[in-house]
């Protein structure tokens, strides 16, 4: 109690002098008293060399050597589970619905026209995930482990709708590659047509290690761990967009235009990881981090699909499998293998409640060097009539990355 408030003490005097503007030998004195107060603090430093006052530490490894860990973890085991906050770097998508006054249409580059979705990152928010890592130690001393190490987030996810009679103006905005200028398709404008449109994008992000570790050095408050295994990841997300349009002009007044489009993609990674493990004890604290790199082949594929049903006011509806955005020139299927090197950092701060539990909070970082998502494989250069081969489909791929922060909760027995 007395080194809290020492060190509670300690700090208000360091603002406080800071704040005064006194001179710098004197802040120099409070801050060299405030660090010699955190390292009597009781939370890190305070013990008596009992197991019990110092969980965090392997108190069966002392100067004579290391082993008989199973005098005190008698399974020989540990398992990790935790609850991830993490975002990720998303996929940029061109202006997908657009609002003007009546003279713009929905004309991107006009001076009313509004973006009402895309222009921008869609998959960058906060998403929650669960992350469990288990494993067995094959020898008595707990040099040599097998593990599984697991997560997967819940997606991010983002959602237009719109519905209209013409006025505010609802369009689906494009380069228009006969003119080669901006336009735009109306799915409400007086006069003309009124309509709705939806438009929806979700992502998915998960992976699996299979991992050996082997201790490379250690002491009472140190462990360092070669770890090597296998790596697997799956980064997916799919793009849809569905407008129904009843046609309100002289020739089409009644029909029912319903279009789709739909980009996805996935991206399959198979590989070897190799890199080290550790952590750094003191007292019923510590801090375990992870830093890996995994090699290997990653399985791209973009898959592009349209639809148009057509209905007239008093006739059978027809359909084509083209929509707006997908189009002859580029509906399919299409697929490529890519080198790909994802490196991989992990820090989690540790709580020790005994030898056994710990708690824990933690950063994490994944970073892919090519990745496929659905925003760049759209194509805005579109020629309905198809005289000219667009949209056309092009493998786009960028760097990806996830980061956030982890909640553990770890069982060693």
């Amino acid at each position: 109690m007395k080194t809290n408030l020492r060190l509670v003490g300690a700090c208000l005097a360091l603002l406080l002098l800071t704040a005064t503007q006194v001179p710098a030998q004197e802040v120099r004195q409070a801050m060299a008293d405030t660090f010699d107060v955190l390292r009597q603090a009781t939370w890190w430093n305070d013990w008596d060399g009992s197991f019990n006052e110092a969980p965090a530490e392997d108190n069966w490894c002392g100067e004579d050597g290391c082993g008989c860990c199973n005098e005190c973890k008698p399974i020989d085991a540990w398992a990790q589970l935790e609850y991830l906050m993490w975002w990720g770097k998303g996929s940029f998508t061109p202006a997908l619905v657009t609002t003007s006054s009546q003279a713009d249409a929905g004309v991107l580059g006009r001076p009313t026209t509004q973006i009402l979705f895309g222009n921008e990152t869609l998959g960058d928010e906060i998403q929650s995930g669960v992350r469990l890592n288990a494993g067995v130690w094959l020898d008595a001393s707990h040099n040599v482990g097998l593990g599984v190490r697991t997560f997967g987030l819940e997606g991010d996810s983002a959602n237009f709708f719109a519905t209209s009679t013409g006025d505010p103006v609802l369009a689906r905005p494009y380069f228009n590659a006969l003119i080669l200028d901006e336009d735009a398709r109306a799915v409400a404008l007086t006069g003309v047509a009124e309509g709705s449109i939806r438009a929806g994008y979700n992502s998915s992000f998960g992976g699996t290690d299979v991992y050996t570790r082997i201790m490379m050095e250690r002491c009472r408050i140190n462990r360092v761990d070669l770890v090597g295994g296998y790596s697997y990841f799956r980064l997916a997300d799919t793009l849809a967009v569905r407008s129904i349009t009843t046609a309100r002009d002289v020739v089409n007044d009644g029909t029912v235009f319903d279009v789709r489009d739909n980009f996805s993609t996935s991206n399959v990674f198979h590989g070897g990881m190799l890199g080290l493990t550790g952590s750094k004890a003191r007292g019923r604290w510590s801090l375990d981090w992870l830093t890996k790199v995994s090699l290997g082949s990653s399985s791209q594929r973009v898959r592009i699909s349209g639809s148009t049903v057509t209905t007239p006011l008093a006739g059978v509806p027809t359909t084509s499998q083209s929509g707006f955005l997908a189009q002859p020139s580029n509906i399919g299927v299409y697929e490529q293998n890519q080198f790909v090197v994802i490196p991989e950092l992990t820090a989690n701060v540790n709580y020790h409640m005994n030898s056994n539990w710990s708690v824990g909070i933690g950063y994490n970082l994944i970073w892919m060097s090519s990745a496929a998502t659905a925003g760049p494989q759209i194509d805005r250069s579109i020629d309905t009539l198809q005289i000219i081969p667009r949209p056309a489909f092009n493998f786009n791929t960028d760097d990806y990355w996830v980061m956030g922060m982890n909640f553990s909760l770890k069982a060693e027995y």
